[in-house]
């Protein structure tokens, strides 16, 4: 389960990455407790791939309606990253956001799968997948694969 800091952070940076808000996240507040590190945080986005996952009404949701999960993702020096949403119910929307809670990324769908191709500084990242439509729920894989250099 995500902290309640945590979860603020990644509500704060979907407000923004989910066609809510302005175009980068604000800052989270400082928060006392550390953010999970992916060893404390929740399944990894390997994990998730395994059977699939789902949106539901019983995630974490912005005053928006859009419901989220968050997965970490930690980045090896000089590797690209592909991310593939597949889902089934709603148009999915791929955002990355930084150790320091910054959006650095943001990909919205066509149908139902997005994918985003990027290679980012070495570091820990938290891939954010939430529907782009207010209220919008159902299941989806994610895929994230690392390799030499996009671009």
């Amino acid at each position: 389960m995500i902290s309640r800091s945590l979860a603020a952070a990644l509500a704060c940076a979907l407000l923004a990455a989910c066609g809510q808000g302005q175009k980068d996240a604000p800052a989270a507040p400082a928060s006392p407790e550390p953010a999970p590190t992916p060893s404390s945080a929740p399944a990894g986005p390997q994990e998730a791939t395994n059977g699939g996952v789902a949106l539901t009404d019983t995630d974490e949701k912005l005053a928006t309606g859009q419901y989220y999960d968050g997965y970490p993702l930690r980045v090896a020096p000089g590797k690209g990253t592909v991310i593939t949403v597949k889902a089934n119910g709603f148009r999915p929307v791929i955002v990355v956001i930084d150790s320091n809670r910054q959006k650095v990324t943001e990909v919205q769908g066509q149908g139902g799968e997005a994918q985003l191709s990027e290679t980012y500084p070495p570091g820990d990242y938290y891939i954010l997948v939430c529907a782009a439509d207010v209220g919008d729920t159902g299941r989806y894989t994610i895929e994230v694969q690392s390799s030499t250099p996009i671009g």
